[in-house]
């Protein structure tokens, strides 16, 4: 029941580490620079995933929608370094932090996932906060 746990938390450290060491880069190099780093390590980690789960590389409609994710990955990743360079980290992260509320949307829009009241009041407080932030903060 809660095997989604553990990777979760694990996103959450490394999505966490990800705004500091980010700013910490961007204390002497160009948001630019970051990218090919990204893509270097996405690579090594792709390798190594692939064959330590025998993974073959996906071809028609499921290949089509990992490729969009590979997409959104990419632009989410440029947009945050982009954001990172211009603003305090404290204010970013939080900031580009709401879009659950477009996930659930597009959710409920794409996938008919049901919009209960326990995940409209998550999503607003995941936005209060930011907005909290935002508005004292900058």
């Amino acid at each position: 029941m809660w095997y989604w746990l553990v990777p979760a938390l694990g996103a959450i450290f490394f999505l966490a580490a990800l705004g500091i060491t980010s700013k910490l880069a961007l204390e002497t190099i160009e948001w630019q620079q970051i990218i090919p780093w990204g893509a270097v390590c996405y690579g090594v980690f792709t390798i190594v995933l692939m064959g330590f789960f025998d993974t073959r590389f996906a071809l028609g409609r499921g290949g089509f929608w990992a490729a969009m994710t590979g997409i959104c990955l990419s632009a989410g990743a440029v947009l945050t370094m982009l954001t990172l360079s211009r603003t305090e980290v404290s204010i970013a992260v939080p900031i580009t932090a709401i879009y659950p509320v477009l996930t659930l949307i597009a959710a409920a829009i794409f996938l008919s996932e049901s919009i209960t009241v326990p995940k409209v009041i998550g999503t607003l407080l995941v936005v209060s906060g930011a907005a909290v932030i935002g508005h004292w903060s900058g």
